[in-house]
């Protein structure tokens, strides 16, 4: 499909009466920018001028765009001010003043934004940290609703499954066993306002995950091999 961000963005949010804050961090001191960074800086402001042109048909206010400092490791908490038409605020303001947060970062900010959906429960949270111009031809592309259905049916065969064996494009095969009946969770982009209070209000874009914790007990039965890289060759762990 070809990438359109007013689809997208009704998809995930169903938006209507929104506060829409974009943030981003910034490389400071002694954390070097990068080209995939800066590349992502300029993306942020490209999304940020759309989303105001298309939003007034859904009665949203976008805020200007909120930068901080970065913080230099993924997850950390949020610094306690952040830059806002070049006047500091404080970020516990403008993050608890909006219903949409998209957040376009260099370090992860998932772990501290999900905090703070657990305190503004108007709040729904879209985490992309890492994105880059490409996705949008690929996973932020997508048809969400699609992406959504496909979701709840392998959610569905997880929860009835006692095992997933996995065959890679190697040859190789893993067998998870997930017969301790852990319920799955399922990552499936969609953040309308009827969520609920009780589910998990952020999401990492790109979405399109289910996944499950497998069986950890001595008596578990996972056992196979996983292929993965290391400097260009291909190299097998055996799990038993």
């Amino acid at each position: 499909m070809e990438f359109n961000l007013e689809k997208l963005f009704v998809d995930i949010f169903a938006p209507h009466n929104e506060v829409v804050t974009l943030m981003y961090d910034l490389p400071v001191e002694n954390i070097q920018d990068n080209l995939g960074w800066r590349e992502r800086r300029k993306m942020i402001k490209e999304w940020h001028s759309e989303i105001e042109r298309f939003s007034k048909k859904y009665h949203t206010k976008v805020n200007p765009l909120v930068c901080y400092k970065a913080t230099g490791s993924d997850n950390s908490d949020l610094p306690e001010y952040a830059t806002c038409e070049g006047k500091s605020i404080r970020m516990d303001d403008i993050i608890q003043t909006s219903t949409i947060i998209i957040s376009m970062t260099e370090f992860s900010a998932s772990a501290p934004l999900l905090i703070y959906t657990h305190k503004n429960k108007c709040l729904r949270v879209a985490s992309m940290p890492g994105v880059n111009k490409s996705m949008e031809q690929t996973g932020l592309a997508a048809d969400y609703r699609a992406v959504a259905k496909i979701c709840s049916r392998l959610t569905k065969l997880f929860e009835d499954a006692v095992g997933i064996e996995v065959l890679f494009s190697t040859g190789h095969r893993c067998y998870f066993d997930i017969s301790d009946n852990k319920k799955p969770f399922q990552d499936n982009g969609i953040l309308h306002k009827d969520i609920g209070e009780d589910i998990v209000r952020l999401k990492n874009l790109p979405s399109g995950e289910v996944c499950v914790t497998p069986n950890e007990s001595a008596t578990s039965l996972t056992e196979g091999i996983l292929p993965t890289y290391l400097n260009d060759a291909i190299i097998v762990l055996v799990v038993k």
